[in-house]
């Protein structure tokens, strides 16, 4: 595991362990009856929204004496007047100029009722059955007692992070019960996994014990997708240029095999199992996929070239890039390579050298200098910290500003991100 996390992202990923935010919109104009906004949410078609009709129809035709007798005034007096120097003329006076009486009461009546749902939602802390049940199916535990704690161990969560999962599942449950009720386990398991049908499910205790382990998996996956959209959407909102420049189909490019591992197919077909309607979700998607790489990978550092990191850890044997003595270490062949260099290393004299066109750059393993070779000109640099490898076969590690301002490239650190940004002369792009 990455020895840390920058602090923005830090701080986003913690403030993704909290409940999410209510989706519903917000109506544009002031309604004089609470019969339109009602109208107003059965019109969204989203998820979030219809779970708060169901609310509402359900609670109206639970409580109709309350609802017919339900004060604005008072609810006014206690829950917005109170603490906000606030007054009734004052409220009447910042709506529009035709607000009416029953403008306020149903503005009071939506805000009371949408309130108690809330209050509900907020009470949820776990599904039903809980998530710590479903997660430990009887192969996991070798058939001891199901709890909270064994789920803990198992999973090697805290109980913050158990209880954030929790939470969000059960609101996932309570405001799509049609999709929990329609979860197919087997449909699921073959979608996840390389199997080309489903196993003996008594590996699992039977067919409710397979299911609960396959709906665990549903839902965790759900929830950590969520999690990184969500952190997504915030370093994309702090550092709009960076997420600008990040080229999302040469992230997908780099990536597909691990993206689309089970279910195959383009970025089509991905765009499709995730639910991806547009490019820009499509280009938050692989944003998050980076960010959640660039902190659980074990590496000090990220490097982009052009705004697409350098998968070093995919195709070089533990090939990651370091910090050392304020100097930011990469492996040679990575970084070359990904800039269009060729590269040569001549084992017995610990010599790698990579060319392009009239350009070549030499290290020597252990050395505080480099060898530049430009239009039949070569000229000696030196090195803040010498270049070093394992060994033969080994990635040749060197000082990343020496090496790409060699190559004729720029180099920019990216503190939140904790990444050195490689730029390439705009006529090779």
């Amino acid at each position: 595991m990455r020895r840390f996390l920058s602090a923005a992202l830090a701080l986003v990923l913690a403030f993704s362990l909290s409940l999410p935010a209510l989706a519903w919109g917000e109506p544009s104009v002031k309604y004089a009856s609470f019969d339109q906004y009602l109208d107003f949410y059965r019109a969204q078609d989203d998820p979030e929204t219809q779970s708060l009709v169901r609310f509402l129809d359900a609670y109206l035709d639970a409580h109709p004496d309350e609802v017919a007798s339900f004060d604005p005034h008072a609810y006014f007096e206690a829950n917005i007047a109170s603490g906000a120097g606030m007054n009734i003329a004052n409220w009447f006076f910042d709506q529009l100029p035709d607000y009416t009486e029953d403008h306020f009461r149903a503005e009071m009546t939506d805000a009371w009722l949408t309130g108690l749902y809330r209050d509900e939602l907020n009470a949820l802390t776990d599904t039903d059955p809980p998530m710590w049940r479903l997660c430990l199916s009887p192969s996991a535990v070798a058939g001891e007692e199901s709890s909270l704690e064994r789920c803990l161990a198992y999973t090697a969560m805290t109980e913050e992070q158990y209880a954030a999962m929790a939470k969000w599942c059960a609101r996932f449950q309570f405001e799509r019960p049609g999709e929990w009720a329609a979860f197919d386990p087997d449909a699921y398991y073959l979608s996840n996994s390389q199997n080309a049908e489903v196993p003996d499910k008594m590996a699992w205790g039977g067919e409710q014990g397979f299911e609960d382990y396959t709906r665990y998996g549903w839902m965790r996956t759900m929830y950590l997708a969520w999690e990184k959209d969500r952190a997504a959407r915030e370093m994309a909102r702090r550092y709009p240029e960076d997420y600008a420049a990040f080229d999302p189909d040469a992230w997908f490019s780099a990536r597909a095999g691990e993206l689309t591992r089970f279910q195959g197919g383009g970025k089509e077909d991905y765009m499709e199992a995730r639910g991806l309607t547009t490019g820009e979700e499509f280009r938050l998607a692989m944003f998050a996929d980076w960010l959640t790489l660039s902190v659980s990978q074990p590496m000090d550092v990220t490097v982009t070239v052009n705004g697409v990191p350098i998968l070093a850890w995919l195709d070089f044997s533990a090939a990651y890039p370091y910090a050392e003595q304020g100097r930011i270490m990469v492996s040679t062949p990575a970084l070359a390579e990904s800039l269009g260099f060729s590269v040569e290393r001549d084992e017995e004299n610990r010599i790698l050298i990579c060319t392009k066109g009239d350009c070549s750059v030499t290290f020597t393993d252990g050395e505080s200098a480099y060898l530049v070779t430009r239009d039949g000109k070569a000229e000696v640099l030196a090195l803040d910290v010498p270049t070093k490898s394992n060994g033969p076969g080994a990635p040749c590690y060197v000082p990343l500003r020496a090496l790409v301002e060699a190559l004729g490239c720029a180099v920019e650190w990216k503190g939140p991100f904790r990444t050195a940004a490689v730029t390439t002369p705009r006529e090779e792009r």
